[in-house]
């Protein structure tokens, strides 16, 4: 989905029974966790912490691996800000500003989401399959949105 003119997904997740002060520290811990993790380069940050207005934001800078065999390695630099913004019983969740550094070390390729991942680029002409390079990056992309948001999820659905 494009919000204008950028590529980004936008979610409600409920939390029945959470303050937004709970919701906030939960989502916060997470957020942490996830600059650390295996996959993070240099400047994956938590960078907008707004206790007051019950506001996070983080940048990401990770690998996104489209296939790793013994000789060969595929994958990209992923870039992209998860906004949070947290209230009594559920929080708003976006996933956007997603770029992409691929081939850096022979041939150096930005893409930027809107150009590259939206059905305008990456669709065949009728609309029946991904094109073959496009399509790995916004199927991997996908995935990886998928995966941040169903943890927020089962953390804001975990019992206090």
């Amino acid at each position: 989905p494009v919000v204008n003119g950028k590529v980004c997904w936008q979610t409600t997740i409920e939390a029945p029974g959470k303050s937004a002060d709970e919701i906030y520290a939960i989502l916060l811990k997470q957020l942490t966790q996830m600059t650390t993790e295996p996959n993070q380069l240099e400047n994956s940050a938590v960078s907008l912490q707004d206790t007051a207005g019950h506001k996070l934001g983080a940048a990401f800078h990770e690998w996104l691996v489209f296939k790793s065999a013994a000789l060969s390695l595929d994958r990209t630099k992923f870039n992209f800000q998860i906004l949070c913004t947290c209230y009594d019983g559920k929080a708003d969740v976006a996933m956007t500003r997603i770029v992409y550094l691929y081939d850096t070390e022979r041939k150096p390729q930005k893409y930027y989401a809107e150009e590259w991942i939206t059905d305008e680029y990456c669709v065949n002409k009728k609309h029946t399959k991904l094109l073959p390079i496009s399509g790995k990056f916004r199927r991997k992309t996908i995935d990886r949105k998928d995966f941040i948001f169903n943890k927020f999820k089962t953390l804001l659905n975990e019992n206090k």
